[in-house]
C-alpha cells in the first residue's frame, strides 16, 4: 500500500514524539526503476535527482532524470542524464556531473533551457564512485577508482573559465565512496572504502579552499560492528552536516543519522533512517535534507539487499532571529537609513567576502545559498554582508556558529535570499548575539538571548539594546551605529603605530599618488560610497582619526568583544 505524506508524518511522530524538528517524512516515490547511487542537487529551491545503477558492483546506467518541487511535493521529468552519471552537485544557477568515462566526463545542466552540455573533462581517467561538493562558486571532485585502483587526487572547476585544477590530496588511504558536503565555506569528506569490499573507514577531513590544506575532523561513530562506513548519503543544512546509512565490515549495514557540529567538532547520532539502506543519495533544498532511493536490508547484520525508490524529507532543529543594525560608514542622519552606493554601482559580491579575509567561520558559515544579488530596491535594499554570531551564553568568547549575511538599508539583516529571517541549525535556548561587518567594530548583546524557531528581534540600533563591554556603539543623533574604521578587521581602530588602519587607504590608491581615488570592493572604502580616497572631500581617512579622536590621534579604539 503507498503510504500518504500525512500518515506517513503521523508515524514519524510516534516514532519521534514531536512533529517538525528532527524528523523524517516520506514524500513521492521517485518515479522510474528502483536503483542505488543515483546522482541528486538542488538549485534554487528546486531538487533534482536521477541516474543511478541496479545494484550491487553495477555501473550506474539508468539515464532517467527528474525535478522535485518540495512545494508542490510532485516530480517533472527533464532532460536524460548522459550515460554513467556518477556524482552530482550545483554551482549557483547550474547543475554539474561527472561520468564514468575517460573523456567527456564532466556535463553542465542548464534548468532554463533544460539541456546539458559537455564541459571541460575531470582529469585522470575513466573514474567511478568519486566524492565532492561545491562552494564559494566552485566545483571539488576526487578520490574513487581510477584504472581499478584506488586515488586520492582531488581538483577543483571553475565554472567561469572552465578549467579544473589540482589541490592538495585527499589525506589518509586512497579511498572510493566516501560521502561529501560542505558547509559554508569548508569542504568534507567522510568515510569511504580504503581497502577492500568489506572494508571502510570511520575517517574524515575538512578542506579550505583558501588555504588548499586538509585538516582531520573527529571520527563518524560506526555504531557497533564493522568499521567504519562507505556509500552513506550526505547533506548538509545551516551550519551541520549530516551522514546517514551506509555499509561496513561484515557487512554490517546502518540505519544511524549523525549530525556533525564543526563547532566543537562532534558528531551527534539523531533519529534513525527509515530502515537499514546503503547507496542512497542526498541533498537539501534550503533548510530541508532529502534522501532518496538506495539498497535496503531488514536488519544490522541482514542480507540479500531490495532497491528503493522511496523518497524522504528530513526536518532539522533550527532557530530564527531578526538582528537590525546601523554601518556608521553608509548611515545617513537626515533618512535614518543606510545608503547602497555599493548595490547601485554593482560592486556588492557574489560570494563571501569574509573568508577571503582570514574570518574562520567558527562553527561554520552557510551563505552561499544565494543565487546573487538581491534586486529589491528602497529601504528594504541591501546595503552590504555582515556577520552574525551566535556564541555560548555563560562563555561569550566561544563562537558556536556563525553567518555572512546581507544587511538592508533600514538595519534588517536577513538572509541570502534578501528577505528572510536569519535561520541557524540550532537547539532552542540562550545565546549571546553578535554582528561584525568588513571595516567596522563588531557587536555583542550583554546578555544571552532565549532565542528558538520563532523569530526574535535583536535591535542594536536602540540604545534601550544593553550591548557587551563599553561604548561599543557610536551615538548618531537618535540612533546607535557600529563603530566605522577597522579597514584591517582585527577588532581595532588605530590611526598612527603598527598595523594602522590609515596607511591601507594609501597604499590601496597609490602611496604616489595619495590624491588618487580608486572605485572598487575594498575594506578600506570606510565611508561605503564604493570608492577609497586618501586626500580631499568624503576621503575615507578622516573617519578614522575622529573615532579613534581628532585630539589622541595615537588612541586606539577597540571592539568590545570578548
Amino acid at each position: 500500500m503507498k503510504m500518504s505524506r500525512t500518515s506517513s508524518a503521523l508515524l514519524m511522530v510516534l516514532a519521534s514524539g514531536s512533529l517538525g524538528a528532527q524528523t523524517w517524512i516520506q514524500g513521492p516515490t521517485v518515479p522510474g526503476p528502483t536503483r542505488w547511487r543515483p546522482i541528486a542537487f538542488c538549485i534554487g529551491t528546486i531538487g533534482y535527482c536521477g541516474g543511478g545503477a541496479t545494484g550491487g558492483g553495477a555501473s550506474p546506467t539508468f539515464t532517467d532524470f527528474r525535478a522535485f518541487d518540495p512545494t508542490a511535493q510532485s516530480w517533472t521529468p527533464r532532460a536524460t542524464l548522459p550515460t554513467g552519471a556518477d556524482l552530482g552537485f550545483s554551482i549557483g544557477t547550474k547543475g554539474y556531473i561527472t561520468t564514468i568515462a575517460a573523456t567527456q566526463n564532466f556535463w553542465e545542466y542548464d534548468p532554463i533551457t533544460n539541456i546539458w552540455t559537455v564541459r571541460a573533462d575531470l582529469p585522470g581517467g575513466a573514474r567511478s564512485k568519486a566524492s565532492g561538493f561545491a562552494m564559494e562558486g566552485k566545483g571539488y571532485v576526487g578520490g574513487g577508482i581510477v584504472n581499478d585502483a584506488r586515488v586520492s587526487d582531488f581538483w577543483e572547476y571553475d565554472p567561469a573559465s572552465n578549467t579544473w585544477t589540482t589541490r592538495a590530496i585527499i589525506p589518509y588511504l586512497a579511498r572510493h565512496s566516501a560521502v561529501g558536503f560542505n558547509i559554508g565555506n569548508k569542504g568534507y569528506i567522510v568515510g569511504g572504502n580504503s581497502g577492500g569490499s568489506s572494508t571502510s573507514t570511520q575517517v574524515g577531513h575538512r578542506f579550505d579552499p583558501v588555504a588548499n590544506t586538509w585538516t582531520a575532523i573527529a571520527s563518524i561513530p560506526n555504531g557497533g560492528g564493522g568499521n567504519g562506513r562507505q556509500f552513506a548519503m550526505a547533506f548538509s543544512i545551516g551550519n551541520k552536516g549530516f551522514v546517514g546509512g551506509g555499509v561496513s565490515g561484515g557487512p554490517w549495514y546502518r540505519n544511524r543519522f549523525d549530525e556533525y557540529d564543526p563547532a566543537t567538532n562532534t558528531w551527534t547520532q539523531l533519529a534513525d533512517l527509515p530502515g537499514f539502506r546503503y547507496g542512497s543519495t542526498g541533498f537539501c533544498i534550503g533548510v530541508k535534507g532529502y534522501m532518496a532511493a538506495g539498497a535496503s536490508v531488514s536488519n544490522f547484520g541482514g542480507s540479500d539487499p531490495v532497491l528503493l525508490n522511496d523518497f524522504w524529507e528530513y526536518n532539522p532543529t533550527m532557530i530564527s532571529l531578526s538582528p537590525k543594525v546601523f554601518l556608521e560608514g553608509s548611515y545617513n542622519q537626515g533618512t535614518g537609513l543606510m545608503t547602497e552606493a555599493l548595490r547601485t554601482n554593482s560592486l556588492l559580491p557574489l560570494t563571501d567576502p569574509y573568508g577571503k579575509n582570514g574570518y574562520p567561520y567558527p562553527g561554520g558559515n552557510y551563505s552561499t545559498m544565494g543565487s546573487g544579488v538581491p534586486t529589491t530596491t528602497g529601504n528594504n535594499a541591501v546595503v552590504d554582508r555582515v556577520i552574525v554570531e551566535l556564541r555560548n551564553a555563560s562563555t561569550p568568547a566561544q563562537v558556536l556558529a556563525s553567518r555572512s549575511l546581507w544587511v538592508q538599508r533600514d538595519g534588517d539583516v536577513v538572509d541570502m535570499d534578501g528577505t528572510s529571517a536569519v535561520l541557524f541549525t540550532m537547539a532552542a535556548g540562550s545565546y549571546h548575539v553578535a554582528i561584525k561587518h568588513r571595516n567596522h567594530l563588531g557587536v555583542m548583546t550583554a546578555a544571552p538571548i532565549s532565542l528558538s524557531s520563532t523569530p526574535f528581534t535583536v535591535d542594536f540600533t536602540q540604545g534601550t539594546t544593553a550591548t557587551y563591554g563599553t561604548n561599543a556603539r557610536k551615538t548618531v543623533n537618535n540612533a546607535q551605529v557600529l563603530w566605522m574604521g577597522d579597514v584591517t578587521f582585527n577588532g581595532s581602530i588605530a590611526y598612527t603605530g603598527t598595523g594602522n588602519d590609515r596607511d591601507p587607504i594609501l597604499v590601496r590608491v597609490g602611496s604616489t599618488t595619495p590624491n588618487s581615488s580608486l572605485a572598487g570592493y575594498f575594506p578600506e572604502d570606510v565611508n561605503m560610497d564604493g570608492s577609497v580616497k586618501y586626500t580631499g572631500s568624503t576621503n575615507d581617512r578622516d573617519p578614522i582619526l575622529l573615532n579613534v579622536g581628532s585630539t589622541t590621534p595615537n588612541a586606539i579604539r577597540q571592539a568590545q568583544l570578548p
